[in-house]
């Protein structure tokens, strides 16, 4: 379990400076019955094997990917792959480093802040690629958790 203040505190030495989509594909592999809306989805969210990155003592930078598929009874409609090279700066270095090596500060911010902050544009990627591909809007969550 996370303690609150410590990470409280890590997030005061670092501010997300951009979010750029670097890759995006998406694919349509199928169709959606008339009237059907037994449809699967499934996302995975996962980090370069090197990842996080410090160019400069003051940046971090991560570049999750991210992937997401849609079935029906099993059979793959849609997949999208999205990267999204993601920086922050560190305003505090020296605290970055002595939070940083805390195992839950650095899980909590890689398995829930990262992809909570990313969603949003990934979520209306989905929404346009559906679009773009002639098959109907679902309705995806506002957030992940």
């Amino acid at each position: 379990m996370i303690n609150q203040e410590s990470y409280t505190e890590f997030l005061r030495c670092i501010q997300p400076q951009t979010m750029q989509p670097m890759s995006l594909s998406f694919n349509r592999t199928g169709d959606v019955p008339q009237g059907e809306n037994q449809i699967q989805l499934s996302w995975k969210f996962l980090y370069a094997n090197d990842d996080p990155l410090f160019p400069q003592s003051d940046l971090c930078v991560f570049r999750p990917k991210f992937e997401f598929v849609m079935l029906h009874n099993g059979k793959q409609i849609y997949n999208q792959t999205s990267i999204i090279v993601t920086k922050f700066t560190i305003t505090d270095r020296d605290k970055f480093d002595d939070f940083w090596i805390i195992e839950d500060v650095r899980k909590f911010f890689r398995d829930k802040q990262i992809p909570s902050l990313l969603w949003p544009i990934v979520r209306q990627q989905v929404l346009d690629g559906f679009a773009r591909l002639g098959l109907p809007p679902i309705s995806l969550p506002w957030m992940i958790n």
